[in-house]
């Protein structure tokens, strides 16, 4: 018999792969990067959304799951893996505002279509959803605002309108009894109503007392503002 001849036969075996992508929450508006972590490095990458790099960078306006294919060098695939990012919404907010007498208090009221979060108005930094103020002069404030997840909105202003006071001056005069003698008076902003404490209503009046006598009117403007009594 002729001797044999051995042979040996070697099978290599390559590991399969095995990947893991993070996941990211986000407000709606900012990117988010997904990073694929496989546990044989040197592949190739193949996202749903057609990058073939190992990390993307994303700005999904809804939470949306991409999804990843990735193979070894050797030709080994790995399970198909994902990541998720999470779009919270920017948040919509209102302000209301206003209109006030000079030396009045208006109060200002904030809204929005989430829950949590918080409120600043600016000038002065105040927290909460209402402001109250008085300020001299017509005034604009800006809303901003924070939601429980985070996501800012600064899209809403608030105006409190100012209306000036108008000051009233009334003539005085001295009369011999059986005489008159007319008042009038002078308010600083015109156009307004008069009325007087003898239930006069025009700006000037004819009066004849039989004594010394003080007449008063209130004067109220075009805008609603009463002066003080002169």
């Amino acid at each position: 018999t002729c001797p044999g001849t051995a042979q040996n036969f070697t099978i290599t075996v390559n590991p399969t792969p095995s990947v893991t992508v993070n996941n990211v929450t986000i407000c709606n508006g900012q990117t988010a990067t997904l990073t694929a972590t496989p546990t044989v490095p040197g592949g190739t990458y193949n996202w749903s959304n057609g990058s073939n790099t190992q990390s993307i960078n994303v700005n999904p306006s809804t939470t949306t799951t991409y999804t990843l294919n990735y193979s070894t060098a050797a030709g080994c695939s790995a399970p198909v893996a994902s990541g998720t990012i999470t779009v919270n919404p920017t948040p919509t907010i209102t302000a209301t505002s206003a209109t006030i007498c000079n030396g009045q208090f208006a109060t200002l009221n904030a809204s929005t279509n989430t829950q949590g979060g918080t409120f600043t108005w600016n000038p002065g930094g105040i927290i909460g959803s209402t402001l109250t103020m008085s300020p001299q002069n017509t005034t604009t404030y800006t809303l901003s605002y924070v939601s429980g997840a985070g996501c800012v909105s600064n899209n809403a202003t608030g105006t409190v309108t100012v209306n000036p006071v108008a000051t009233i001056t009334v003539n005085s005069d001295t009369i011999c009894d059986g005489n008159s003698t007319t008042l009038t008076a002078t308010p600083s902003i015109p156009g307004g109503s008069f009325l007087w404490n003898n239930g006069a209503t025009t700006q000037s009046i004819t009066v004849s007392p039989n004594t010394t006598t003080t007449y008063t009117v209130d004067y109220t403007s075009a805008a609603g503002c009463s002066s003080a009594q002169a």
